[in-house]
């Protein structure tokens, strides 16, 4: 018999991917979602600090990869909602 694999709401994973990672978290990907947060939050620092030091230039680049990570980690809650457990 065939039974479906219930599907988590891709709206709520989405809506909660604000903050890096919770969105996995919320489908049962729990190690995904932490290391999608901690990535998120090493480069935010990163491009922070870079801002701070007037490396502009820098600054850009770490954080235009900064706002990349975190658009692909809603990008992922949307995907992990429609496989999850």
């Amino acid at each position: 018999k065939n039974n479906p694999k219930p599907s988590k709401s891709s709206l709520i994973a989405t809506t909660l991917s604000i903050i890096p990672g919770l969105g996995r978290a919320y489908c049962g990907r729990y190690i995904d979602g932490l290391l999608s947060f901690s990535t998120t939050v090493l480069l935010s620092q990163i491009s922070y600090m870079q801002y701070k030091r007037e490396n502009y230039i820098l600054s850009f680049i770490s954080g235009s990869i900064t706002l990349t990570f975190w658009l692909s980690d809603f990008y992922g809650a949307y995907r992990s909602s429609k496989i999850a457990i």
